[in-house]
């Protein structure tokens, strides 16, 4: 995740010690990254987060309509408020309508699945946990 501060500021993390400058942008791990962003509102900002899933991963989700459809992810574009997801057979749709995730190897071959109610959208997160 990208962030940028406001005000010169010096960010203390287990690596080490960043300092951030406005118009500077800095490279974070998300999960630094949003401890950060919880840290010093209104001092930093995102100006981009990572993007949650990767190209090649296959993904299930629930249309308007609240059908069961599926898909392989080409790209995600960030779109200021939020991401949308590009699948290789060029439908978009928001990321929120994504239900479930499987990441894939170089081969294609699925080596985790996840349900993103329990689990997030990148599969780190502990049932019950936010």
């Amino acid at each position: 995740m990208l962030i940028e501060a406001s005000i010169p500021l010096r960010v203390r993390l287990r690596s080490g010690e960043v300092r951030l400058r406005p118009g500077h942008p800095v490279r974070f791990h998300d999960a630094d990254g949003r401890k950060l962003l919880a840290r010093a509102p209104g001092k930093v900002h995102c100006v981009m987060p990572e993007p949650p899933l990767r190209s090649g991963w296959f993904v299930a989700y629930r249309n308007q309509r609240n059908r069961l459809h599926d898909g392989t992810v080409s790209r995600c574009d960030w779109i200021g408020t939020g991401w949308t997801i590009h699948l290789t057979s060029g439908t978009a749709i928001p990321f929120m309508w994504v239900t479930s995730v499987s990441k894939t190897d170089a081969a294609g071959k699925v080596i985790a699945a996840w349900l993103t109610s329990r689990h997030g959208f990148d599969g780190e997160r502990e049932r019950g946990k936010p």
